[in-house]
């Protein structure tokens, strides 16, 4: 089993190669969805953030509030610091879950699509690491379309993310998603070539008591991890 990490900046592209990934049979394990999941009114995750920040962070329908949530912590380091350790634990042993599914499935592929990769500490214990890329007035242009923002309120978006050099330094492998759609399924498909290499044989040889304790040891890097 080879296990690679995905991640990226926001509108770089990294949605678009997970679903690539997905389509040329990779296991692709969504962890945005996931972190959804795990703040579902009634799970864990939820009853541990309302325990956190209280009743004001939930809807009419008493669902989580995730634009206001949002607001709250995107600039208050220690409201993100509370509401990460609010749902890391619940989120890492859904990730655990999902890669012992995926190797009892003989899915031998398995992308961890996580946009906070880096800042986690995460990309540790991944067999490699895969950034997606662009240039930051590529990113700004598809922030103002897709979210309506303006150039300042994706700029300050931007900004509030880990430094793309930065990642680019920790990463083992970039793909630049400053061309068209069809350029960057080229490069995928090229991109699984290269890493589906011997993917099976290594599988068969992995134990998931092996992936279990891996992941333990992820639960125990997010939940000690402050940033």
């Amino acid at each position: 089993m080879r296990i690679i990490g995905l991640t990226g900046g926001i509108a770089c592209g990294k949605s678009s190669v997970s679903h690539l990934l997905s389509n040329m049979g990779a296991y692709v394990i969504d962890c945005d969805k996931i972190a959804h999941e795990a703040c579902a009114k009634g799970s864990w995750g939820y009853n541990r953030i309302v325990q956190a920040f209280g009743r004001e962070v939930l809807g009419s329908n008493g669902d989580i509030d995730r634009e206001a949530l949002s607001c709250l912590i995107f600039q208050n380091v220690s409201a993100r610091r509370k509401l990460n350790t609010a749902t890391h634990l619940p989120i890492a042993l859904e990730l655990i879950r999902q890669i012992i599914c995926s190797w009892l499935s003989f899915r031998f592929l398995v992308v961890v699509d996580m946009p906070l990769l880096f800042e986690t500490g995460a990309h540790k214990w991944m067999n490699m690491t895969i950034l997606v890329c662009c240039k930051q007035e590529i990113q700004v242009e598809r922030l103002m379309n897709r979210d309506k923002m303006s150039q300042t309120e994706a700029l300050n978006r931007i900004s509030s993310q880990l430094d793309q050099g930065r990642k680019m330094e920790l990463a083992n492998m970039i793909l630049d998603n400053n061309g068209s759609k069809s350029d960057l399924e080229e490069k995928v498909k090229v991109l699984v070539t290269q890493i589906s290499r011997n993917t099976t044989a290594w599988g068969l040889l992995t134990s998931p008591l092996t992936f279990s304790l891996l992941g333990f040891s992820i639960i125990a890097c997010l939940c000690n991890r402050t940033y």
